[in-house]
């Protein structure tokens, strides 16, 4: 695949190929480091994986420079807990990491791993023959395994893509964390194609203004959002930024029928595309065009549309038997799309050996989807205990039980609550100290995406007549103390503390500790939004995202908000 990437550099080598607010290479400068890179690659690292945690720009370089090099490459997002990498590169077995990468020159400083993080276990390397990356994913087990994303894959679906219209103009912008499949489609489709590549802050994402000015100052024109994402900004009312957009790909997670509709109607020249897709099968396997007549045409109903070129869906019935014409079942998914699988054996039975599947296999998703007669897909639902968080397919029982192996208690379960938009875990057992969302434990070994909104301690836990944990019974128990904070419309609550019964309206939670910092008390990017919203509305001010992230607490919040004489 690195001939796309060279090919784009003697087309156009005096082009603006990587963007940054501080750095502006050409494809000429990009492949002068990325060849230096690669040099360093070939000579420094033996083994067949690299694994970086880098910033954005030095993980452009070096990606491409794994694709010269012929290395595997493994992301590794800031701020992962050491001991959640440890596992993910001993999982592996990956004895090379790149912590820093010099941008004037493009030479990468390697470490070698000691054999307790690089499995003595090792698989063939000849396995990753053609493999591009790995990404880990829950997959169809609970338990995160990395996925082996082939770089035919990535080239049949980025490389001239079907699913969406490129024009030689187009500036793309990147933000989402490098080890979330959407980075893939971020990074690559610009660069195989000849485009230009911005790198922004996901905090730019997040504000307005701050969005709006970036599309306008490098003429940005494709963005890609998570469904949870979009709808929390259209809801908010923050479009400035995406309608000066050309085209706008969301997905991640069912998108919202209000949201699509709404931004359709402020933003008509934008095209909104729907994207779905296991990581199994290369980040898109289906897409939606989404118009005005495809929504109004089924109230309420958001296509996942059709496959994109290459790939080869079909669906299941519980025998067995797979279905033809218009029919709903679990969707199997082949073709040129199809990862090589997961590193060792561990879920590898979800990759089925098929006579029907083009190349000989399927991938079973584990979804119930349903296809019209004009062949258009239409997701429904799990089959399982796996959700999406964030974007991120994710195993609740697989959750809970590494908050329990963790020692946060000895019975937790996990489920998502639809009111608080996330995770709720539920523990009993825990002795005298009460388990928060800020419990360092957490951290060691939930990733970013999976941590919980809510945690709610119980004092007894139900079991069914059997002896068995009654899960049913243990969330009503949860959600009635959870329905227990302030509503909307509580107005000694709001009188008494505006600020406090904003944030307990927009969390569902209450509030003890106005300094505690935000995302201590359960807030994300994507109910931060709600919360800025509901400032500006209730106190007539005018904050930009930013601000509030830079305020950290609800005290200081309200600091600024005297600061700027709004109370």
């Amino acid at each position: 695949m690195f001939e796309l990437f060279a090919q784009a550099c003697a087309a156009s080598p005096a082009r603006a190929a990587l963007v940054t607010a501080t750095l502006r290479l050409s494809y000429a400068e990009l492949a002068q480091r990325v060849l230096r890179c690669a040099g360093e690659l070939e000579r420094q690292a033996c083994g067949p994986l690299v694994a970086f945690e880098l910033a954005r720009p030095q993980a452009v370089v070096l990606m491409l420079a794994c694709l010269k090099a012929g290395k595997t490459f493994l992301p590794i997002d800031a701020g992962t807990a050491p001991a959640v990498r440890d596992q993910m590169l001993g999982s592996v077995a990956c004895d090379t990491l790149v912590e820093q990468l010099d941008l004037d020159s493009g030479v990468p400083s390697l470490r070698q791993l000691a054999p307790a993080v690089a499995s003595t276990a090792r698989p063939d390397p000849a396995r990753f023959d053609g493999v591009m990356s790995l990404m880990f994913t829950s997959g169809s087990t609970g338990r995160p395994k990395a996925v082996m994303v082939r770089a035919a894959s990535v080239r049949n679906l980025l490389h001239a893509p079907d699913f969406f219209t490129l024009r030689p103009e187009d500036v793309f912008a990147t933000y989402s964390p490098l080890s979330f499949d959407a980075s893939t489609f971020e990074i690559f489709t610009p660069l195989l194609n000849g485009n230009t590549l911005v790198v922004l802050d996901k905090n730019e994402v997040l504000a307005a203004s701050a969005l709006a000015a970036a599309v306008r100052r490098e003429g940005i024109s494709v963005l890609w959002l998570t469904a949870g994402l979009f709808q929390a900004m259209v809801l908010a009312g923050q479009c400035a930024g995406l309608a000066g957009l050309r085209t706008l790909l969301v997905g991640g997670d069912k998108v919202d029928w209000h949201a699509a509709r709404r931004f359709l109607a402020l933003a008509p020249q934008v095209a909104l595309y729907n994207g779905y897709g296991p990581t199994e099968n290369t980040v898109f396997t289906t897409v939606a065009r989404l118009d005005v007549a495809v929504l109004d045409g089924a109230p309420g109903v958001v296509p996942i549309g059709r496959p994109v070129r290459g790939v080869q869906c079909v669906l299941r019935d519980d025998s067995g038997e797979l279905l033809s014409g218009p029919a709903s079942g679990r969707l199997l998914v082949g073709g040129a799309g199809l990862a090589a699988g997961y590193v060792g054996t561990t879920g590898n039975e979800a990759f089925l050996d098929h006579p029907q599947a083009v190349g000989g296999r399927f991938y079973d998703t584990g979804d119930q989807v349903r296809r019209d007669s004009a062949g258009t897909y239409y997701f429904i639902g799990r089959q399982d205990a796996q959700v999406k968080l964030n974007g991120h397919r994710v195993d609740l029982n697989g959750i809970a039980q590494r908050c329990i192996e963790a020692g946060l208690a000895p019975r937790v379960i996990a489920w998502c609550h639809a009111a608080l938009g996330g995770l709720v875990l539920a523990c009993a057992d825990g002795g005298p100290d009460r388990v928060t969302v800020a419990d360092a434990r957490i951290d060691a070994v939930l990733s970013a995406w999976e941590r919980p909104k809510r945690i709610v301690n119980l004092a007894e836990w139900a079991l069914n007549a059997n002896g068995k944990t009654d899960a049913a019974a243990l969330r009503a128990r949860a959600e009635a103390l959870i329905s227990a904070a302030p509503v909307a419309g509580d107005d000694a609550a709001a009188a008494a503390d505006p600020l406090v019964a904003l944030a307990e309206q927009l969390l569902g939670v209450r509030i003890q500790d106005r300094r505690a910092k935000l995302f201590a008390l359960g807030f994300d990017s994507v109910s931060m939004l709600g919360l800025q919203a509901g400032l500006n509305e209730r106190f007539g001010a005018d904050l930009d995202l930013l601000d509030i992230y830079e305020a950290a607490s609800l005290a200081g919040i309200e600091e600024l908000l005297r600061d700027r004489c709004c109370i």
